[in-house]
């Protein structure tokens, strides 16, 4: 019934499933797991902690609890321990993807650029059609001096990313991070011209103003969300 509840996302039922659960087994950790679950939803993320580390400790053995508890780290900005979490996840469950996008994401917020391409870089075949993912490996590979890789994502976003406002976004913005200034405004007045809401706008593109703008404009969105797959 709860976990019905949860899935048709009706918080409030599922959550007095959940509670029933534990009034008749209080050492039921998955009550506790699904309870963590239905706090992330809310972006309760210290209520989410507590409940999912009781769960840990009564359900050891279910990466999945640490795999959550990674994430509200996460999503909390703690990414130290996030990465030590979702590491501990990957070692025991080699093929977890969500595990692996999101420690690589972490080292790259971590300024670890060479470790997260070692960890990215297996993902190629299956996310390589992902522009957010290719942008993320293709930060890690220029941080870390990887050449051959970041013109090999470069030739992957071209192929994969034409008209994507977003693809042109970050086109622009791999542009500006080599000073390519003339290209790195074409590819912006692109992502403006497919979709004027996009957060960068309004800038000008015909002063000095402009490019000073554009340049201050590259380093914002590196925010979470921006790379979340859902």
């Amino acid at each position: 019934m709860g976990q019905t509840a949860l899935q048709a996302g009706d918080l409030e039922a599922a959550e007095a499933a959940f509670r029933q659960v534990l009034s008749v087994d209080p050492r039921a950790g998955s009550a506790y797991a699904n309870l963590g679950v239905i706090a992330m939803r809310r972006k309760e993320w210290d209520r989410a902690i507590v409940l999912l580390r009781k769960a840990e400790k009564l359900e050891p053995k279910i990466t999945g609890i640490r795999l959550n508890i990674g994430l509200v780290e996460y999503r909390r900005g703690n990414y130290a321990a996030a990465i030590a979490l979702f590491s501990s996840v990957l070692r025991e469950q080699p093929d977890s993807q969500q595990a692996r996008y999101l420690l690589g994401l972490c080292e790259v917020f971590t300024k670890k650029y060479a470790e997260a391409v070692t960890v990215l870089e297996p993902l190629w075949a299956e996310k390589s059609n992902n522009v957010l993912y290719l942008y993320l490996l293709d930060i890690a590979a220029q941080e870390s001096g990887q050449k051959e890789l970041d013109e090999k994502i470069l030739s992957r976003m071209t192929t994969v990313g034409q008209g994507i406002a977003e693809f042109h976004l970050i086109l622009g913005k791999a542009h500006l991070n080599r000073q390519e200034t003339d290209a790195a405004i074409s590819e912006l007045e692109q992502a403006a011209t497919l979709n004027p809401n996009l957060p960068f706008v309004p800038w000008r593109t015909t002063t000095t103003n402009s490019v000073r703008s554009t340049r201050a404009w590259a380093g914002m969105g590196m925010r979470r969300e921006r790379f979340e797959m859902r």
